[in-house]
């Protein structure tokens, strides 16, 4: 789900156009020989139009980029759901906290559009007044879009190797635990390519903290009810645990070069 609630804002007095916008609308002009579209207008669709559909590419962009090297469609799918707010004002993520879909924002508008030195009375455009508000499912008005997160003493993380590298799982703890995170011991996995977090309920923003700690490559994703990927002496430290890591060989590599 995203959001286009920055529509007719550049028309706002003292309004500063963001450089990604304006350089979206100068290869626009350039790539098709024509000027630059600065303002919508009720002649044409363009500016709108080459912003939305820049800002829409950007996300993706950004998904495909944090999904790291020759992703799968799960992993991509993933770091689309994860990929966050961005500095867009036309596109926007609005999946958040387990993955518990928000409302659609709620933002007043003025029409006709009365704002913007140069630009005067217009009965084609909208300007925001005031900022948007993001409601929950009950109606009550949301603060922030990040999901909250503990202080790292508070959060169980087991870190398991599905690798097949020796010692991974072991550095990966060393390196969480100098973060202050309370680490199980390490244990193994079953063999996988990609690495991912699994997180229990309410602990997204933790597996997201766990990630930007050890490498923005790591897939994360709901923990689930079976237990099979771990070894049978390793499922108590996986119930035990708010997030498991599983080290897969893409996360190894990098790991032991930078030991």
């Amino acid at each position: 789900m995203v959001d286009t609630s920055a529509t007719g804002s550049h028309r706002i007095d003292g309004a500063e156009r963001r450089p990604f916008d304006l350089m979206c609308a100068r290869t626009w002009a350039e790539l098709s020989d024509t000027p630059i579209p600065l303002v919508e207008t009720t002649a044409d669709d363009v500016h709108r139009s080459v912003l939305e559909t820049c800002s829409l590419v950007r996300w993706i962009a950004r998904a495909v980029d944090e999904a790291g090297p020759d992703p799968s469609l799960l992993g991509l799918q993933v770091a689309l759901a994860n990929v966050g707010p961005l500095d867009v004002p036309d596109m926007r993520p609005t999946t958040v906290d387990d993955r518990h879909l928000r409302t659609l924002q709620v933002r007043r508008y003025e029409h006709p559009c009365r704002h913007g030195t140069g630009f005067g009375k217009s009965d084609g455009c909208l300007v925001p007044v005031g900022p948007p508000v993001i409601l929950d499912r009950s109606g009550l008005p949301v603060t922030g879009l990040e999901p909250p997160r503990l202080p790292p003493n508070e959060v169980r993380v087991f870190v398991a190797n599905g690798s097949g590298l020796s010692g991974v799982a072991g550095l990966a703890t060393n390196l969480l635990r100098s973060a202050d995170y309370d680490m199980a011991s390490p244990g193994n996995a079953s063999a996988v390519q990609e690495s991912f977090a699994y997180y229990r309920p309410g602990h997204l923003g933790d597996a997201r903290a766990v990630r930007e700690v050890v490498s923005p490559y790591i897939r994360i994703e709901p923990m689930p009810t079976s237990t099979e990927y771990v070894p049978q002496r390793s499922v108590a430290r996986v119930r035990s645990a708010d997030v498991v890591l599983v080290v897969g060989l893409d996360l190894a590599r990098r790991i032991s070069r930078s030991d």
